[in-house]
């Protein structure tokens, strides 16, 4: 299914386009054989389609109806005459739909490798920098959108629309007619995705907003659609949305076409029941009083009139600028319109047990297997923080998908209910989007405060749970898991990179990456007794002694945190042996000219966010016997009621390395993620494990970071241990890609059969039962 799903991806590029039926298509494809794809859109639609590379066009005889490719123009030798070729081969109201990459993208402002050169500012440059050898090697350059446009015309297709994608040709999320401003913020809506995400430096959805401003957002698209046509006729969308990554019977893509209506289309026929929903949602919604856009249904799609209007996320935020009663009053509206949109379900009527997000891992020991049926028929204060039940939740009765009209708020798009679903769940959606990068919301009216008016504080990870569980599902996230986690850029790689654009790399690594080289002999102070130090205490506390802690605030000069004394800056100078300052600060820069100013020049810069390689001890244990494949290996586990697959799990890993560090999971952690109580409380399960002759090491799992990313950015292993269980698991499979791209990996040892400790649990309890 996986592979599937991202086959179909580049799909989105023309899924959404309206063809004639029975017409005649050829599909061009070329050296990206993602785009091959586009062949099975077209005839998927109903079109006579052929296929044919890009280099044997030429001399190719047929009139074509619609003749599509994508990233073909560029592998070109001659792109006017290529274009050309395929202006020959059209029929007299033909239509091109071409996808291509745009060399002054902003994914390559923000450090992604240009494509064909696989090397970061090549194309921006205009490939000054790269050999003629080197071009012709990598068979293809991107165009500008100037340089596109002058193809054209030197081909004679004189008919022609650019749309701008967004992120990326290989996943269209967004297509835009070129110089269309839409009616709301894209990066709510636009997940960037990058070839090379190891090297972006830049968050490149923080500042759509600002280029489209700024009228520099289409300029520097991610790539084009271009739609020529011979007679004139043209696509009359103005955007294009599309869900290209849902299964097939949800995949839809929403066109607004041209200021005079909205359309809601299925991008294949098993979505068309989904289509026929929307309309019967916003009758439903209707029927209960709550203001939506009227709409009709057509054939493949809902269409809706084109409304005028604020998007509502903008509206609240208006609201609150204007005063703190205004805001809470409009919060308090919508809240009510949530709570008025289906029949409340009563609280007898409510499965608790299945109530939150996680239950099917529920086991019948999990202490809190009965909460939410406690606080149902609990105290007044306890109803009123788990809310309103809805029959029917509708989970985008929020902001994103609501205007702000002259008659009020006024909801689209409601394709989705889920049943029995909390009111608040619904709610907290639309809090999250207004305070989402906005810090001048924070300053007016803190979001905690906010949370607690509207009765959302004391569950509001659960309500978040909820809805994004829901969300995940829906998009597949679990199975695309290792496809994300390869196209996506991590945020600690591009704070990092950005690090270095800032220094030398002699200033970067001794400030930023290797802030322990030569550290042993000297003692450690840290600057800053906040949540950064807090973490650094914690990561490396054990390791190294901290002699003492600087901080500016003189509120906090002679307390101590961890039992560390806090003083001024200035009582370093009286150090008379070498030290290191440690910077653990988030804004470090003016903490680095203030200590360089005092003549301190030992520092190093502290970031949670980055990987930094814990000290391991380099003894082997006597038993090794020698080299083993891997220097360092980690093994996780719950490790409850101890047994022979745990000890062959061990011993096994241990064959295999020199060093063997064992992660035992927290009683906490178990019960939030297994919802299960262990039998054996940590302690003692973290003091069985490190008894075990194969284990040089056992460490507790922090509760707050228990994946193996997690796992690997403290300890830096050459391989993790796991039982062969979980070598289908896309979850697990995703941690071995990140893994090894990280120069570890991930080996899986056949799974111990007829042991485990629920068999065992299971046994004991039949015993006492």
């Amino acid at each position: 299914m996986t592979d599937e799903i991202i086959r179909w991806l580049p799909a989105a590029l023309i899924g959404w386009y309206d063809f004639k039926e029975n017409a005649k298509a050829l599909c061009i494809t070329g050296e990206n054989a993602a785009f091959d794809v586009l062949f099975d859109v077209l005839r998927e639609k109903g079109l006579a389609v052929e296929k044919i590379h890009y280099g044997r066009i030429y001399g190719l005889n047929g009139r074509y109806d619609y003749i599509a490719a994508a990233d073909v123009l560029e592998r070109a030798a001659e792109p006017a005459r290529f274009l050309a070729e395929i202006k020959r081969l059209l029929s007299d109201d033909g239509r091109l739909l071409l996808g291509t990459d745009n060399r002054f993208a902003l994914k390559y402002f923000c450090g992604e490798k240009d494509r064909y050169s696989g090397h970061v500012l090549d194309g921006i440059d205009g490939y000054r920098k790269v050999s003629a050898q080197r071009m012709e090697k990598t068979g293809g350059r991107a165009y500008s959108r100037a340089e596109l446009e002058g193809f054209m015309e030197q081909a004679g297709l004189k008919h022609r629309q650019f749309y701008s994608i967004l992120p990326a040709l290989e996943r269209p999320q967004i297509l835009m007619k070129y110089g269309y401003k839409p009616n709301e913020r894209l990066d709510v809506r636009v997940f960037p995705q990058y070839g090379s995400a190891e090297t972006v430096y830049l968050e490149e959805e923080l500042i759509y907003d600002s280029l489209l401003d700024n009228d520099m957002l289409h300029q520097m698209a991610d790539g084009y659609l271009i739609e020529c046509s011979m007679d004139g006729g043209l696509c009359g969308a103005d955007q294009i949305t599309v869900q290209g990554d849902r299964s097939r019977d949800e995949a839809m893509a929403t066109i607004v076409e041209a200021g005079h209506s909205v359309r809601k289309k299925a991008l294949h026929k098993e979505a068309l029941p989904k289509i026929r929903a929307v309309a019967e949602n916003s009758a439903y919604l209707k029927a209960h009083g709550i203001p939506v856009v009227d709409g009709r249904l057509e054939g493949d799609s809902y269409v809706t009139p084109y409304v005028e209007g604020q998007i509502s996320t903008l509206h609240f935020r208006d609201a609150l600028r204007e005063g703190r009663d205004k805001f809470q009053k409009e919060m308090l509206a919508l809240k009510r319109l949530i709570e008025a949109s289906s029949e409340h379900v009563p609280y007898d009527g409510v499965d608790w047990t299945h109530f939150e997000p996680g239950w099917e891992k529920r086991k019948p020991d999990d202490p809190n297997l009965h909460k939410w049926e406690e606080l149902a028929h609990g105290s007044k204060e306890e109803k009123n923080d788990i809310g309103v039940i809805l029959k029917r939740g509708y989970i985008d009765m929020a902001s994103l998908n609501c205007f702000y009209t002259k008659d009020g708020l006024c909801f689209f798009d409601q394709e989705f209910y889920i049943e029995n679903f909390p009111a608040n769940a619904v709610l907290i959606r639309t809090v999250d989007f207004i305070y989402r990068d906005c810090r001048g919301m924070e300053q007016l009216y803190p979001k905690e405060e906010l949370l607690g008016y509207l009765n959302l504080s004391r569950h509001q990870n659960v309500w978040r749970r909820k809805g994004n569980s829901f969300l995940e599902k829906l998009r597949n996230d679990r199975e695309l898991l290792s496809y994300h986690r390869k196209h996506r850029r991590d945020l600690r790689t591009v704070q990092s990179n950005r690090h270095r654009m800032d220094y030398t790399q002699e200033e970067y690594e001794r400030l930023f990456t290797n802030i322990f080289r030569g550290a042993d002999n000297k003692r450690l102070y840290l600057f800053g007794s906040g949540k950064y130090a807090e973490k650094f205490i914690s990561q490396f506390g054990k390791y190294y002694k901290i002699e003492g802690i600087l901080d500016n605030d003189g509120g906090k000069w002679g307390s101590a945190l961890s039992g560390i004394p806090v003083s001024p800056p200035e009582a370093i100078l009286k150090e008379e042996m070498p030290y290191r300052v440690f910077i653990c600060v988030k804004f470090f820069e003016g903490i680095i000219e203030q200590l360089k100013g005092m003549g301190v020049n030992e520092i190093s810069v502290y970031d949670p966010r980055l990987d930094y390689e814990r000290p391991l001890p380099q003894t082997v244990k006597e038993e090794d016997g020698g080299a083993k494949k891997y220097h360092t290996g980690y093994v996780a586990g719950v490790f409850d009621l101890f047994h022979t697959g745990h000890l062959n799990l061990l011993r096994r890993a241990k064959e295999q390395c020199s060093y063997l560090i064992a992660g035992v999971v927290s009683d906490e952690q178990v019960i939030k993620s297994k919802k299960t109580r262990p039998y054996i409380p940590f302690g003692e399960r973290l003091a069985i494990v490190q008894a075990c002759r194969y284990v040089d090491e056992a460490v507790e799992i922090p509760a707050g970071k228990p994946d193996t990313e997690d796992a690997w950015r403290m300890y830096h292993f050459d391989a993790q241990f796991s039982g062969s269980d979980y070598a289908d698991d896309p979850g697990w499979l995703a941690k071995r890609e990140f893994l090894r791209q990280h120069g570890s990996d991930l080996v899986f040892f056949p799974y111990t059969e007829g042991i485990s400790s629920t068999e065992i649990k299971d046994a004991v309890s039949r015993e006492n039962g």
